[in-house]
């Protein structure tokens, strides 16, 4: 639920373009009758992983800019980035701890960053901290915040909560039979909104996605590869998996290896593992109060401090810290993530609070340019009468 920062993109990434696939399973498909059996089988899940990524040099810049355009390489030599993430199941209830880092242009290194989304079954709760920002930031909303469809949680996802959510349709897209490293697998295509995307599934596994391969209309190709092994409990699970972005002439520009470290079936979970206590002095948006978010500061007792986004600090050198501030969190967030890249999809309200910050400083700027100006005419005006 970043957390993104991630896994930031997390903002303009290109991950697999699953959100935009709108056909399921049918209910009487083999491979929706296999995920339903796996999730009713699996009543909890607690499921950690190792996730390392290494960035070709200049693979963020080719990812991000027209082909024509000259721009300075990012990042400016390869990069790797390793992190150990968990994520729980409770029947609905969800929770992702997300410990990634991400390049800085600022810092000229890897920037660790940690965000756990927490979400009860009507209420989600989203957590970010990281040495950019001064004190933790979180949302609170009514849905769930957690993108499944992440290329580090989509095999976990649907292993475990495939149940109508597999994004392609037996019965109008299956366009044959293909092998895949050797094994005999079912092929199927579907239009997604970044391009097409094709996916082979596994009769022998219980219909379990071998690979998925999405052709962007940028040219860029997503591919994601999947190794299972044999659980008792519900069958088919994922050990590890390999997602790579390859440029438009074949490079392989982001690499991310998805290995299980540990994973528990069926253990009693606490219920407050669902829920997050907020830290002191942590900037909360609440966006479950009606239409309008509210907007308060944590204070060191736990009580609620109301404050509101658009209200300008009362001295000169406020300002100063605070455009300084924005300037320094944007050159942040303009830094793409590569562990999770829909950071921005999946936090779009914080970095719209970000940008609304930003105008509301510079507002004030210009009001006080204005009073400056006002008093200086009217000084100079008495000078003369």
């Amino acid at each position: 639920m970043r957390s993104t920062p991630s896994d930031v993109v997390r903002a303009v990434g290109l991950c697999l373009a699953l959100s935009s696939a709108d056909q399921l399973f049918a209910a009487s498909d083999a491979a929706g009758r296999a995920a339903r059996t796996r999730q009713e089988a699996a009543r909890t899940v607690d499921i950690t992983f190792k996730q390392t990524e290494i960035i070709a040099r200049g693979a963020i810049t080719t990812l991000r800019t027209a082909p024509a355009k000259p721009v300075t390489l990012r990042p400016e030599k390869e990069t790797s980035l390793e992190s150990t993430n968990r994520i729980v199941f409770d029947g609905g209830k969800v929770r992702f701890e997300n410990n990634y880092s991400f390049p800085s242009q600022l810092y000229g290194q890897a920037v660790q960053a940690n965000d756990v989304t927490a979400f009860n079954g009507s209420r989600s709760i989203f957590l970010h901290t990281a040495a950019e920002f001064p004190h933790p930031f979180a949302t609170i909303t009514k849905g769930s915040q957690i993108n499944m469809q992440l290329p580090a949680l989509l095999p976990i996802q649907m292993t475990f909560r495939g149940a109508g959510n597999y994004p392609y349709s037996t019965s109008d897209n299956k366009s044959g039979s293909t092998l895949v490293d050797g094994v005999v697998c079912d092929e199927f295509t579907t239009a997604v909104k970044n391009g097409t995307m094709t996916c082979w599934l596994d009769p022998g596994k219980g219909y379990s996605p071998r690979r998925i391969r999405t052709q962007l209309r940028s040219g860029v190709t997503e591919q994601l590869d999947v190794c299972y092994r044999q659980e008792e409990t519900c069958g088919w699970v994922p050990t590890s998996w390999t997602h790579k972005q390859i440029g438009r002439d074949g490079t392989v520009l982001i690499t991310m290896q998805v290995n299980v470290v540990s994973m528990r079936l069926n253990v009693p979970q606490e219920a407050q593992l669902f829920d997050i206590t907020l830290p002191p002095q942590t900037g909360v948006n609440d966006y479950t109060k009606g239409a309008a978010p509210a907007y308060f500061i944590v204070e060191n007792d736990g009580s609620k401090r109301a404050y509101s986004p658009f209200q300008p600090p009362d001295l000169k050198t406020k300002v100063a810290t605070g455009l300084r501030a924005v300037a320094r969190n944007a050159a942040v967030l303009a830094t793409p993530s590569v562990t999770e890249l829909h950071w921005y999809e999946e936090h779009k309200r914080l970095m719209a609070g970000i940008l609304s910050m930003a105008l509301a400083l510079l507002g004030l700027l210009y009001l006080l340019k204005r009073h400056r100006t006002s008093a200086v005419w009217k000084k100079t005006r008495r000078a003369r009468d």
